[in-house]
């Protein structure tokens, strides 16, 4: 099992770092050809006007010629094709510090659970019950109906619905009788969006910037008091 407070990478953790360095060992002779043609370009260019222009502006010349070729190479780094993943990323963080701030109501939050398959981003453990956490990252985010959800994230829906059931499954010994499924989103428009969460079956579906709105009152009514502890130590969180 993970550990808490998400000191184990995440699955997109994972293949963030794997992309990029299979981008880079692609890229790498593209990189260096750039910056040693860079180089000699703009040496070349500065040794031949530099007659022309007083020293305050070559010193200034020297200085930013430099970061102007560090910028170039991070920018081709931005072509490595992980915007989504650190969009994901990003997100999750953002749910790790919301839920980590509930640690004094006495809740335990576990990040990037490895279930031996998959990965559960988040699963929080408190008094009053247990929930399971999914985060999803969306740049285009409409509304929170559910025919927009069932049509835009019903794999997602799925997911976190099973993710709860196999967690219930595992705590037979801590007497937990209900795993609440919750699908968290983020994005550009998630803190205007409306309504701030939408219950679909069993899946809570909130707004991350607006879950002081709906994740409170979840938390107080997930269901019968629970051993934080011998929960954990069921699911072997180190």
């Amino acid at each position: 099992m993970s550990a808490i407070d998400g000191r184990h990478r995440s699955w997109a953790q994972l293949q963030l770092r794997e992309r990029r360095r299979s981008f880079l060992e692609l890229a790498r002779q593209w990189l260096i050809l750039w910056v040693a043609f860079s180089t000699v370009v703009g040496g070349g260019v500065f040794l031949v006007f530099s007659w022309a222009f007083p020293a305050p502006v070559k010193w200034v010349f020297l200085g930013a010629y430099p970061v102007a070729i560090a910028w170039s190479v991070a920018w081709m780094r931005g072509w490595d094709g992980t915007r989504s993943l650190r969009n994901g990323i990003s997100a999750e963080r953002q749910t790790a510090r919301l839920l980590a701030s509930f640690r004094r109501g006495g809740w335990c939050c576990v990040n990037n659970l490895d279930m031996g398959g998959y990965d559960i981003d988040h699963l929080l453990v408190g008094p009053s019950g247990v929930l399971l956490f999914e985060t999803k990252y969306r740049g285009d985010l409409k509304e929170l109906s559910e025919a927009y959800l069932r049509r835009h994230e019903g794999r997602a829906l799925s997911d976190v619905a099973r993710y709860a059931a196999t967690v219930q499954g595992q705590l037979p010994r801590s007497g937990v009788t209900w795993v609440q499924p919750v699908l968290i989103l983020w994005g550009p428009t998630s803190g205007s969006i409306e309504p701030s969460h939408v219950k679909i079956g069993p899946v809570v579906v909130g707004s991350g910037p607006r879950a002081e709105e709906w994740l409170p009152a979840l938390l107080a009514g997930t269901g019968r008091r629970v051993d934080v502890e011998s929960v954990m130590d069921e699911l072997e969180v180190a």
